[in-house]
């Protein structure tokens, strides 16, 4: 490599670093992983525990603290590694940079390279303020001294092949035109929950030793349990706010010499996540106008995009929705009108509203939580891009024309959201009203919570990936911790408290005021 190419490479990397450094999503994000990294330390007056092994907490020296924050950030980290980092390359052929670009005489390698290295450098900065948070909290309730080199060996390990290999997939999916939509996203996600699921194939006990198909798992939560399970006989472990008994004594966890065996699996787990990135030099379409289309680039990208065109004629039952909505004045009419516009672009939405409501007002009341699991699933990404859909179709401007239009069409948009939740899970709502007041006031706040979030989210970034990538987090989170109250912020797992019902209706009247005032900030 000349001393040229090199040149060129680092003001590549560090353009690339800068333009999204500098991007309001990058501040909305390092504080929703500040936010993260407080609420899985627990509270220091509380019988929870970041790590919980048979049945007994574990002190909060660093390697206790450095195994937890990193197996707990490993799932996001492989979302936020690719939904961040992937749309450079559509965004340079939307703003014309592409065909400048393409007529340089920079080689694919040389490009594709540099966009790599700058969204991992990017990713860095990110998992950076991630660790100083988490030496933060150490340093405020810890247990022992900070001992750096125990959070950079095992961040380094765990970490570092997750962000190789994000970066790596968004280079490839933005470099061939047949993944740089919807595929993309879809075909990554389940990669994403295929590694979250190799969890279980760690053993159980005491182990000495894993099965070679844990090379595949570029998250490293299965070196987190392997290392744990090494250093006890396990019974029962509980990553990620445990209750524990107090009356046992506490477990000591130390990071003395980590095993050639862990080391050798992740050297090979991290060379495996540079073939995506490879494989995307020879396969890059080079911004040619034969291979991508700007009609395509711009279209909207959603998991169910393909069964919506599928169920295209299902759509025709909203067309009465349009003409209620004109007919109703004012800023109710408005409201009817973004939810006909939703329903009309997904008809499975459609679909899903008849059925899930039929089946809430038919099965027991207490089977109601289990179908309240699909419906906030696909609500979440229904709005998830309803508050960028103006920007997306180049019409906020002409939105912000007319009297009131900034703070109307900000307000109707989170009212839209609410409104597509009660004619999601309405009937669930109304029954557990009678059944089950508790559950009813917590998903109702959940709701006004979730709306608050995805409308702040997306006038803020202009973005829908800041708020689905955690909420599919979330989501995952909450379906698998069913015990803890702050994970069930829809009330599907049956177990909100009233303080987690307070703080969500805290957090989203705050949401909510910041986003209508950012909105009138920007519209003047």
């Amino acid at each position: 490599m000349s001393i040229l190419q090199i040149q060129v490479i680092r003001t590549l990397v560090m353009n690339e670093v800068k333009l999204r450094s500098r991007r309001l999503s990058t501040l909305v994000v390092l504080i929703l992983i500040a936010a993260l990294a407080r609420l899985i330390f627990g509270a220091g007056d509380s019988n929870l525990s970041m790590l919980v092994i048979n049945q007994a907490r574990t002190v909060y020296n660093s390697s206790s603290l450095a195994l937890g924050t990193a197996c707990l950030f490993a799932p996001l980290l492989g979302l936020l590694s690719f939904y961040l980092t992937r749309g450079r390359i559509a965004e340079d052929a939307r703003c014309g940079i592409g065909a400048v670009i393409a007529s340089t005489q920079i080689g694919n390698g040389t490009f594709i390279f540099s966009r790599w290295l700058g969204a991992v450098a990017y990713l860095l900065l990110i998992l950076a303020a991630y660790l100083m948070t988490v030496v933060g909290l150490q340093i405020a309730r810890g247990e022992s001294a900070v001992q750096l080199i125990v959070y950079l060996k095992v961040y380094g390990l765990v970490l570092l092949p997750v962000i190789f290999f994000g970066a790596s997939c968004a280079i490839l999916f933005d470099s061939v035109p047949l993944l740089m939509g919807k595929a993309g996203d879809v075909i990554y996600f389940f990669v994403w929950v295929f590694e979250v699921s190799m969890l279980d194939k760690v053993g159980h006990g005491h182990v000495s030793s894993m099965p070679p198909i844990m090379i595949l798992e570029g998250l490293g939560m299965t070196i987190v349990d392997f290392i744990v399970r090494t250093q006890f006989t396990v019974q029962s472990i509980s990553i990620g706010l445990g209750t524990f008994n107090p009356s046992l004594p506490a477990n000591v966890v130390e990071l003395t010499e980590i095993p050639n065996t862990i080391l050798l699996y992740r050297l090979i787990t991290t060379l495996l996540s540079f073939i995506p990135m490879l494989l995307a030099i020879p396969l890059f379409h080079r911004y040619s106008p034969d291979k991508i289309k700007l009609s395509n680039i711009r279209k909207r990208r959603t998991p169910f995009e393909i069964v919506n065109a599928w169920l295209r004629p299902v759509s025709r039952l909203v067309k009465p929705l349009f003409g209620f909505a004109a007919k109703t004045p004012n800023f109710a009419g408005q409201v009817l009108a973004e939810v006909a516009v939703t329903l009309v672009n997904s008809p499975l939405a459609i679909i899903a509203m008849i059925a899930f409501s039929f089946f809430a007002a038919i099965m027991n009341v207490k089977n109601l939580a289990g179908i309240l699991v699909f419906a906030c699933a696909l609500w979440g990404v229904l709005i998830s891009d309803l508050s960028t859909r103006d920007h997306q179709a180049q019409l906020s401007a002409m939105g912000d024309a007319v009297v009131g239009g900034a703070d109307r069409r900000y307000l109707r948009q989170f009212a839209a959201s609410v409104l597509l939740g009660f004619m999601l899970f309405g009937v669930v709502l109304y029954r557990w009203s009678f059944h089950a007041p508790h559950f009813a006031l917590a998903l109702l706040v959940g709701l006004l919570f979730m709306s608050s979030l995805a409308s702040m989210l997306g006038r803020l970034t202009r973005t829908s990936r800041t708020f689905l990538g955690p909420f599919m987090f979330w989501f995952y989170l909450a379906i698998q911790t069913k015990g803890a109250p702050y994970f069930d912020v829809l009330a599907f797992n049956e177990s909100a408290s009233n303080n987690s019902i307070l703080l969500y209706s805290e957090i989203g009247v705050a949401a909510l005021i910041l986003g209508l005032a950012y909105n009138r900030y920007q519209a003047r």
